[in-house]
């Protein structure tokens, strides 16, 4: 605590002109500043803050020390978050990150079957609408596990993959595309360039699952008219519904739609073309702990996943 202390005092000289204003600019007071200073120079033996200065200002050894004192921290932060998962705070606690779309309409039955399973155990549900998070959230030991897409570029991680879903444009009637794909299942490729004739209500940049979309158009030399961006699929969903544009979405989203055909149209992207990979993923130097909720969650995943 003290480091921080006076990592934030130190850093804070170059701003002011007087160890006064030093103390009230972070919110201390002028002798207990001086203390924290003074103890530094004491246990160092070095010369950190020239006071006889103005402004006051950091020694050249004060300002080796600061960028020192700077490494100390971050490393002692690295080990906090290096021994998170083996402290006794967090041995019992599972934290397991979800996609929004599974996260509330399984919430519920997950945790109820996870807690007839591991009694003793708890559980932290964590939302995540996009899996370019995940990664980052692994490193800094923030979650557990991961339910949502397995195209997770990491090294570290393992990933089951326990589904497939397939990619689908929803088409209001509203919409040209509506008569025109009529008679369609499936979209081609020559077909794609029918899309950058209407308004799209896409995802928010930040989703790795609209990267997909936007990487498939890219490639064959498509931009789509991105009117409306939300970050929820659901929401996009129902959005093209009421006729505010298409939308592509995946088939797990459908379910979670009030889709009437006479209004809404589906149309389907082969499945080598636009697809997402969903499943589960932890880290490889998990806990004994961890891998049994992940394979009792793949268990539960599997099972619902074949009604």
């Amino acid at each position: 605590m003290e480091n921080h202390q006076l990592y934030k005092i130190l850093s804070t000289v170059s701003t002011v002109s007087t160890i006064s204003e030093l103390a009230d600019k972070v919110f201390l007071s002028q002798p207990y500043v001086s203390q924290i200073i003074k103890r530094a120079e004491e246990k160092y033996q070095i010369t950190i803050v020239d006071r006889k200065s103005n402004p006051i200002s950091l020694t050249t050894a004060g300002n080796k020390f600061l960028s020192s004192l700077n490494e100390i921290i971050n490393a002692e932060e690295q080990l906090k978050r290096d021994i998170a998962p083996y402290t006794k705070e967090n041995q019992s606690f599972i934290r397991i990150a979800f996609t929004p779309i599974w996260l509330e309409h399984f919430s519920s039955i997950i945790l109820k079957r996870l807690k007839n399973k591991f009694p003793y155990t708890r559980f932290e549900l964590r939302q995540v609408f996009t899996s370019l998070d995940i990664g980052k959230m692994f490193s800094l030991n923030e979650i557990d596990i991961f339910w949502g897409t397995t195209s997770i570029d990491q090294t570290n991680l393992l990933s089951k993959r326990l589904y497939t879903d397939q990619g689908c444009i929803l088409i209001p009637k509203e919409n040209m595309l509506f008569d025109i794909l009529k008679d369609r299942s499936f979209l081609t490729i020559s077909s794609l360039q029918l899309l950058k004739q209407v308004d799209f209500v896409a995802l928010t940049n930040d989703s790795a699952f609209q990267k997909l979309v936007d990487h498939l158009f890219e490639d064959n030399g498509i931009s789509l008219r991105k009117t409306i961006k939300v970050n929820d699929f659901i929401t996009a969903g129902q959005l093209a519904i009421d006729g505010l544009g298409c939308t592509i979405t995946f088939t797990d989203v459908l379910k979670y739609l009030d889709i009437n055909s006479k209004n809404t149209k589906i149309v389907y992207f082969p499945k080598d073309m636009l697809y997402l990979n969903g499943g589960i993923t932890i880290k490889q130097n998990n806990s004994k702990k961890v891998a049994e909720v992940a394979n009792y969650l793949t268990k539960i995943i599997q099972e619902y996943g074949s009604k």
